[in-house]
């Protein structure tokens, strides 16, 4: 059984199937496979199960795996921003007009701004998640709303100034100026003119 139908089983009080085969339902027994079934689940994964004043059991698994999914998203971006320097840097080398190097530098901006909105959304879960741990509510709440709060109020704070303080936009910008000066000197030294 897979430990989201496990923990949505955990959370109706119900145990697992071979559990519930052997044990009759409605004996104390019963009851207590119950909990042996979710001290197990709880020893698998502790830091991930929470139960709640009301006596609900809430499981963070599925949003530890999503967070992990997401953050390998952000290597897609690094990714992306490394391949689009190093055409801007083949550009420059091969006096490739400045309006296309240009647009290079707006694909960064656009990598920048999905980092940006990327870790917002991050930071929105796991600041839900820690205080949804934290505050132990006797009714859960909508996770889905409260997520969506914080990211909008996250998202509201957006300057696109802060674009341009991205580490992999300043280090690209970084390495078009060396690339240009690089390609001045040899172009000078060679009597090309510089294409701009």
């Amino acid at each position: 059984m897979s430990r989201f139908l496990l923990g949505a089983r955990l959370r109706r009080g119900e145990s697992s199937p071979p559990l519930a085969a052997a044990v009759p339902i409605g004996t104390e027994a019963s009851a207590a496979c119950c909990r042996r079934s979710r001290l197990r689940a709880w020893a698998l994964a502790p830091g991930n199960y929470f139960k709640m004043p009301g006596g609900s059991v809430i499981s963070f698994n599925c949003v530890d795996s999503s967070l992990s999914s997401l953050k390998n998203c952000q290597s897609y971006i690094n990714t992306g921003m490394d391949i689009a320097t190093n055409v801007a840097l083949d550009l420059v080398e091969n006096r490739n007009d400045v309006e296309e190097v240009n647009r290079m530098e707006s694909v960064m901006l656009e990598y920048a701004a999905m980092d940006r909105e990327l870790n917002h959304y991050m930071q929105a879960v796991e600041a839900t998640v820690h205080q949804i741990k934290r505050d132990k509510p006797e009714n859960i709440p909508d996770l889905k709303d409260l997520v969506k709060k914080k990211f909008t109020a996250l998202e509201s704070k957006n300057d696109d100034s802060d674009l341009k303080r991205n580490e992999k936009y300043i280090h690209f910008m970084e390495q078009l100026k060396r690339m240009r000066k690089q390609c001045i000197h040899t172009w000078q030294r060679n009597s090309i003119p510089w294409p701009c």
